[in-house]
């Protein structure tokens, strides 16, 4: 049997992607587009066997970072839960 945590099914179904994974910030849209610029000079210098490489590669990446965010996120869960939990347990005291 496989186990889902709740934190994990929460990032996979209950967020949508986008919200997971573009800040909105100057710095993200000027990294995009500077990622597109180089994207379509290798698109213009490489072969076309070395382009399916290059995508290859993209896929791969990103399904590495994809389990990097999930992990990112369910820490990050993990201690807004803790640190909720000790404030109502300090609260009490």
């Amino acid at each position: 049997m496989n186990y889902k945590s709740a934190i994990l099914e929460l990032y996979d179904e209950g967020i949508p992607q986008a919200e997971k994974i573009r800040p909105e910030t100057e710095e993200y849209e000027t990294a995009i587009q500077k990622m597109e610029l180089v994207r379509k000079e290798l698109e213009q210098k490489f072969p076309e066997s070395t382009l399916e490489l290059l995508n290859q590669f993209e896929n791969a990446y990103n399904l590495y970072t994809g389990c990097e965010l999930a992990e990112s996120f369910r820490q990050g869960m993990c201690l807004g839960i803790r640190i909720t939990a000790e404030a109502f347990l300090l609260k009490k005291e």
